[in-house]
């Protein structure tokens, strides 16, 4: 239980609380058309909303940490290395991650780590904020005083966990935030209807469990291209893109009534959903999750020594996940039943679209957030609120409304369990960094200790009067690029160093590498190959204008006859001069940049093959996936990678 307490309470975070309510409510009013599966009745329509709101917070969250945090418990516990981001990526990087390449990969966790965590910092300061006020009127919620005392309050809370250690310092705040939050959940469902958030949880979950495989593969491809052609400099390069002409096209030559209007999307198709959602929705959120992933995935296998792959699969993918739902599920059904009850005691007359979740909040008595009307008003003093028409941070505080002497309470421990999980967060944050800043040595000095703690609170001190909301959602987006890119390779890593570890024959009796690596030059070269650093760097040099000497080369240790290797290493050239040639006629030849993509993904397509049947001959474990993908984002090191093992003759054993 302490295990799944330390688990939970890391990779969950403030989430639950800060978008436990706002959330499914943004689905089901939030004046947005947003339509993921079909509905017939506002019954169906608020069933959706919850449901991708679980689909938001469910598995797709929550794999990369256990990639991260599987891959390195076997790393560093099976096969006896520190416990730091690079050496999750040995199986596929070799000891390449042993120099310049391992630090870089270190300090960009490090940086992911920093910002994901100041990203619930500066998300939750107005949660936190708000739901203080509500208790003391007193409290100036949106006072940047406010919020930078709270950010420092938790920073120095997190650095005397992070002191104390992992077993008495973070163990017992995890668990404190782990139980507020369990006593507030069950305390909800004893206070209210039972039947009614059991019911919801088991539907919710059905749902959740249809669809899916439909909502993990849908990309918005339709919505998206709706965006191109309402807006007038895509729509230029949408139709430029398929006609003829060279003339220049604006959507007002055909019909200046449309241009930059909803008529474009509703008039000429019907009703369309938004063609924005994913980017400002989607993405934001899971970047969210993956800006994480390096912390929460480190800190798991911290925390899992001596559990079997199969048991941190279980208990940190399925178990977390049923238990978050369960949260959800009991703010979200509360927040939609309450927005129901004001619709039906506020909502005579009022136009209210079931199928775009549109709702007019001034109709409804509320403006600035507030209720202003005599309606509203006598409806908030018995404790409900038209929830749509309310600023995020009070919706969850609103829920709690209804229930008399017992609100306070309610509204008491959501403040406790906010600051908890958010100080919980930050010191398995501050936590991971210093493991990695020591490069695995698992009690770093206290200094450093204290370094880290303070430098994310300081950060997020930065974002929040520097630049608010948008530049820390900014910041996590594209903090997580490097992220999402690593993620894919660790999966590769993942998978091989699984088969290593269960004795799969085909890695045990095959080479684990060519003679030199695709990221050496990062090191400057440095490699075991018998050839000197200055040959290295003149074969990747020549490979970038003149790939023929290794083709040749490597057709020629292949089994090729002279004549044939020479013949593929011409035309092999010749096509590289080709694109070069089409790219560079691009502005000036119609179609030239079209070709010149096709010729290269063909040439980059060709040295993966003989990059494959190369590493067939020398009995380098791979596959053709990555022969092609290393040929076509790194030509030229695939070529004198090829060229170089070549030239050196005896098989060396992995």
């Amino acid at each position: 239980m302490t295990w799944f307490t330390l688990l939970f309470s890391c990779g969950t975070g403030v989430g639950i609380f800060t978008f436990g309510v706002a959330e499914p409510m943004w689905f089901y009013r939030s004046n947005n058309i947003v339509a993921k599966i079909p509905f017939a009745n506002d019954d169906q329509r608020a069933q959706m909303a919850m449901l991708l709101s679980y689909y938001q917070n469910g598995l797709h969250g929550w794999i990369p940490y256990l990639v991260i945090g599987t891959l390195l418990g076997v790393v560093c516990y099976r096969q006896g290395r520190p416990m730091a981001m690079r050496y999750a990526f040995h199986p596929i990087l070799g000891d390449s991650i042993n120099g310049l390449l391992g630090d870089l990969i270190d300090a960009i966790t490090v940086s992911c780590t920093t910002f994901g965590v100041c990203t619930s910092l500066g998300l939750g300061v107005g949660a936190i904020g708000t739901a203080m006020q509500r208790l003391n009127s007193g409290i100036v919620a949106d006072s940047q005083t406010t919020q930078l005392l709270i950010i420092w309050v938790i920073t120095a809370t997190a650095t005397v966990s992070v002191l104390v250690g992992l077993h008495a310092g973070i163990k017992n705040l995890s668990k404190a935030a782990f139980y507020s939050g369990v006593a507030l959940m069950a305390g909800l469902v004893c206070v209210d209807s039972p039947a009614l958030l059991l019911n919801s949880y088991v539907q919710t979950l059905g749902h959740y469990v249809q669809w899916l495989i439909t909502l993990s593969w849908d990309c918005d491809t339709w919505p998206s291209f709706t965006g191109q052609l309402t807006d007038e400099g895509r729509w230029k390069r949408v139709f430029m893109g398929f006609t003829k002409s060279t003339d220049t096209v604006a959507m007002s030559d055909f019909d200046a009534t449309r241009l930059g209007t909803e008529a474009l999307m509703n008039d000429a198709c019907g009703e369309r959903t938004p063609y924005n959602f994913m980017n400002y929705w989607t993405v934001f959120y899971w970047a969210w999750w993956l800006a994480w992933a390096p912390f929460v995935g480190t800190f798991v296998a911290r925390i899992s020594r001596g559990r079997t792959v199969g048991e941190v699969i279980k208990g940190g993918l399925l178990a977390p996940i049923a238990f978050m739902f369960i949260n959800r599920n009991i703010l979200g059904t509360l927040g939609i039943r309450m927005q129901r009850v004001a619709e039906y005691a506020l909502g005579n007359g009022v136009d209210i679209d079931w199928r775009t979740g549109s709702i007019d909040c001034a109709a409804l008595g509320y403006e600035n957030n507030q209720p202003t009307s005599a309606a509203a008003v006598k409806l908030a003093e018995q404790g409900y609120y038209a929830l749509s028409c309310r600023a995020r941070a009070d919706q969850i505080l609103d829920i709690m409304e209804p229930y008399g002497a017992l609100t306070k309470w309610f509204q008491f421990l959501v403040v406790v369990s906010v600051i908890l999980y958010f100080t919980t967060s930050s010191d398995s944050g501050s936590f991971v960094d210093d493991l990695i800043a020591a490069q695995g040595f698992e009690n770093p000095p206290p200094l450093q200790k204290i370094y880290w703690a303070c430098t994310e609170g300081a950060l997020a001190h930065t974002l929040v009067t520097r630049g608010g909301i948008k530049v820390i959602q900014g910041a996590a987006i594209v903090s997580t690029f490097p992220t999402t890119i690593a993620t894919c390779f660790l999966c590769v890593s993942l998978l091989r160093v699984l088969k290593y570890e269960t004795g799969d024959e085909r890695i045990h009796t095959s080479r684990s590498s060519f003679d030199t690596r695709m990221f050496d030059f990062i090191d400057g070269f440095a490699n075991e190959h018998p050839k000197s650093r200055g040959d290295r760097a003149l074969s990747v040099l020549r490979a970038f204008v003149f790939p023929f000497p290794a083709i040749f080369s490597a057709w020629t240790e292949i089994g090729d006859k002279d004549i044939d290797a020479k013949t593929k290493g011409i035309i092999a050239t010749v096509t590289h001069w080709t694109w070069i040639v089409l790219f560079s006629l691009t502005s000036v030849v119609d179609g030239a940049n079209t070709m010149g993509w096709l010729i290269y993904i063909g040439y980059t397509a060709f040295i993966a093959t003989t990059r494959k049947h190369l590493r067939d001959e020398r009995r380098v474990y791979g596959n053709i996936v990555e022969d092609f993908f290393a040929s076509f984002t790194m030509y030229p090191f695939a070529l004198s990678q090829m060229e170089l093992e070549a030239s050196v003759h005896e098989i060396k054993m992995a």
